[in-house]
Parts: C-alpha cells; structure tokens; sequence
C-alpha cells in the first residue's frame, strides 16, 4: 500500500514551464535534430513534431508503427509531444499511447493554419471553439491520470499552443475569453485528484487561415502587448511566449520583462548554433563544448550506430 507522502507525490504535476524552449516543428523537429540540438543545449525544453491523432489511432495496435511515430532518444529529455486533431474518439486513444514514451508534457495544437489541418477541424480554427478544446484537454488529463493510476509515475501536463486570436476574432477579449474557458472547462477531477490546462504557449501573431503557414510566419504582426496582458490578468496560470524572436539575447530580455518562458521557432533549426550558450546564459549552466567537438561527438555517435 502506498503511504500518503508516497500518494501525495505521485500526483503532483511534473513541472511544465521552461525559460526556454524549441518550438514544435513539422518536418524538422524530429527525433535527429533533438539529438543534434542536445549536444548544443541540456536544458532547453524540446518539442516533437505535431503528430496527428487518427495517425496514432488507426496504429495503437501496431508497436513498430507506434516507435516510429513517437520513439524519442533518451538523451533528448526533457521533451515534449505535440499532438493535433479534434476527434474525442481518437485524441484519448493518442494521449495515452504517448503517456506510454518518454516524454513529460502533452500539448494540443490550437495554432496551425494550414489549409490541410482546416480540413480536419483542427489547428488555429479551434480558436472558434473553445468548448472543443475543453473537451479534447480535459479528455487528455484524463488518459494522463489513467497512467498515473497503472505506473505509479507522476502525472505529466496537458498543455495548449494557441495564437493571440484568428480572422476576425482578434480582439484581447477573445483572447481573454479563450484562455479562461479552456483553462476553467478541462477541469477533471477524481478520488481526490484535480488538473486542469493551467500553462499556454501563445504565438504572438494572429492565424489568417487564407493565408500559407509561410505567410502566417510574416504577415500578421506580432502582438506582444497580448501575452503580456496575459500574465497580469491570470497570475495562476503560466504562458510561454513564441513568435519573432531569433536570438537568445531576444529570448532574455523578454524573461527580464516578466515572460514566465520563451519558445524559439525557426531560428532554432536554421540557426541552431545560437544554442550553444543557452545553458550558461538562460539557465545558469556551463556553457556546452565548442562547435568541433560537437561535431567529432555527432561522428563518433553515427558511427557507433
């Protein structure tokens, strides 16, 4: 039987909020740039790609198929998965089989424009439906409790990536309103444990879904004023900002301004080099070996392989 310190620790959330992270990435946040990322950086949080829930749906039987989709390197962690979809029958199924690798977060995708994920009722137009993304949330903390109960390991959070607004529907109001709603509404509770969405990752630029994910990277402008309204007025949950910034000096002027955590997108994989003092600057840390030996250990590792 388990005592109620042991109890007690057990469903204490692991801890989800990073100073500094890499955004989740489709086509390049994969399993070999977090390794690569890791000889530059040991505590920068990393994210996978966006993996889609019917694709681990229609997989959960197939364990080789499973491993490809979600099997990470040990040393990537910490790391994050990213998950999209808006399907109740198929994004439970996804979460738990995610619960099953090593990651220590579950995000949802709220932030996507892409033509193709509207098609699936997912992205940046779940913007429009916050009720559906309470739904999908609070059905994941649930699959993260299911594991919790099965392994003894502490639960790991559930997470939303957003943008600051969509179309029309960019007022701070909305914005507001969102945050409030989802955090309020995934709300599950259960023989005495409780969670909720409680950190968001917000893009700073609005989604235009008539515009390609290339645009929408350019176009709108970014709102930085937003995630900082953000943090004044819900000073119980946390927000990681992502959305413009290309340089780890960028990245600590906006901690020195109060942002609870920084997300680095592109400039992470077209300059991955600006990592290389991460761990001294943002986190305090020795600062990482030098590019050479990075490269003669990335050989050494290929090699072994």
């Amino acid at each position: 039987k388990q005592t109620k310190t042991q109890a007690s620790t057990m469903l204490t959330k692991i801890p989800t909020v990073s100073r500094l992270s890499v955004a989740p990435m489709v086509d390049r946040t994969n399993k070999h740039f977090g390794f690569m990322m890791r000889q530059l950086t040991k505590r920068t949080k990393l994210y996978s790609e966006m993996i889609v829930d019917q694709t681990l749906f229609y997989s959960q039987k197939d364990r080789k198929k499973m491993d490809r989709f979600l099997l990470r390197n040990k040393v990537e962690e910490p790391v994050a998965v990213q998950l999209g979809g808006s399907s109740l029958t198929a994004m439970p199924i996804a979460t738990r089989e995610a619960t099953k690798y090593n990651y220590d977060e579950v995000n949802l995708n709220v932030g996507c424009p892409s033509s193709k994920v509207q098609k699936g009722c997912f992205g940046a137009v779940l913007m429009r439906s916050p009720q559906v993304v309470a739904d999908l949330t609070k059905s994941m903390i649930q699959q993260v409790y299911e594991h919790t109960k099965e392994t003894g390991k502490r639960p790991i959070p559930v997470t939303v990536k957003c943008r600051v607004g969509v179309d029309e529907l960019d007022s701070y109001e909305h914005l507001a309103g969102f945050i409030d709603f989802v955090n309020r509404n995934s709300k599950f509770e259960v023989d005495g444990y409780s969670d909720c969405v409680d950190h968001f990752i917000i893009h700073v630029r609005k989604g235009l879904l008539n515009l390609s994910p290339k645009k929408n990277r350019t176009i709108p402008e970014l709102n930085y004023e937003f995630y900082y309204q953000l943090v004044r007025d819900f000073p119980n949950l946390k927000f990681t900002l992502n959305g413009g910034i290309k340089t780890i000096d960028e990245a600590l002027s906006h901690l020195d301004r109060g942002a609870h955590g920084v997300m680095i997108g592109r400039a992470a994989y077209e300059n991955s080099e600006i990592f290389r003092r991460a761990d001294e600057l943002v986190f305090g840390e020795p600062k990482s070996a030098n590019t050479m030996e990075i490269r003669l250990d990335m050989l050494k590792e290929r090699m072994v392989l």
